[in-house]
C-alpha cells in the first residue's frame, strides 16, 4: 500500500492544541525520520520514562530491563536497598548484561567474556582479561570502568529513568501529572499482570494514541 503522505484536505490547518477540536497531525509526522531524531532529542532525552514498579525491585538483586530507543538500561536493586539504573551495556566489549527481568545473586556477569559487575555497578573481575589476580592488566583500573549510571527517580513507587541526562529536575517534570493523579493514590495501585506485545512494528505515537 502507498504511503499517504498529504491529508485530503489541503485547505487549512487541522490541527489544534485542544485535542476536542483537532484532526490527526500530518502523516509525515509518523514516518519521517527527521521528525524521530527531532523527538529523541526533544522528547526522550529530556524527559524522565517510566520502567518499573518498585514492587517488582522488592529484594536484593532485583532488575528489570527496558529499551528507549535504542538505549538498553535497567533498573536494580543493590544489596544495600538502594535503587539504581544503569545503561544495559558490558565495559569491555558492549554486550548486553541483562535480559527481561529477574534477580542477580552476588554479580551481574556478562555472557560474552564473562565480566562481572557488583549491583552498585562497580567492575569487580575481569577474566580472560586480567592477569592471575584478575586486577593487573597495565592500564586497567577497575574502579573507572564500572557501569555508566542513569538518572532515576522514584515517585508513588513508580520508577522513571532519563536517558540522556538531559531532563529536568524531576519534581518539576511530575509537578503537572501530580496535580492530575492526586486523588487517585497511586501508591496503593501494585502490578498484577504483565501484556508482552513483543516488537511492535509502528510509530511510537501509534501506541500512545490506541492506548
Amino acid at each position: 500500500m502507498d504511503q499517504i503522505y498529504d491529508r485530503p484536505d489541503k485547505t487549512q490547518d487541522r490541527f489544534d492544541t485542544d485535542p476536542e477540536l483537532s484532526y490527526t497531525i500530518p502523516a509525515q509526522l509518523y514516518w519521517d525520520p527527521v521528525v524521530l531524531d527531532e523527538e529523541r532529542q526533544h522528547i526522550f532525552d529530556t524527559s524522565w520514562v517510566l520502567v518499573a514498579h518498585r514492587s517488582e525491585l522488592a529484594e536484593p538483586g532485583a532488575y528489570v530491563t527496558a529499551e528507549i530507543l535504542g538505549q538498553r538500561v535497567f533498573a536494580i536493586r543493590g544489596r544495600d536497598g538502594e535503587l539504581r539504573a544503569f545503561y544495559n551495556v558490558c565495559q569491555h566489549r558492549g554486550h548486553a548484561l541483562l535480559e527481561g527481568r529477574g534477580r542477580a545473586k552476588n554479580v551481574i556477569t556478562c555472557p560474552y567474556h564473562a565480566w562481572a559487575y557488583g549491583l552498585d555497578g562497580s567492575l569487580r573481575t575481569t577474566p580472560h582479561f586480567a592477569g592471575p589476580d584478575r586486577h593487573d592488566h597495565p592500564g586497567l583500573d577497575c574502579r573507572e570502568m564500572g557501569l555508566k549510571p542513569v538518572r532515576s527517580a522514584v515517585w508513588q513507587d513508580w520508577i522513571f529513568v532519563n536517558i540522556r541526562g538531559m531532563a529536568a529536575d524531576f519534581q518539576d517534570f511530575i509537578a503537572p501529572i501530580v496535580r492530575r493523579l492526586e486523588d487517585l493514590n497511586l501508591a496503593q495501585l501494585t502490578p498484577v499482570a504483565t501484556l508482552d506485545f513483543g516488537e511492535v512494528r509502528t510509530n511510537w505515537k501509534f501506541l500512545m494514541e490506541n492506548f
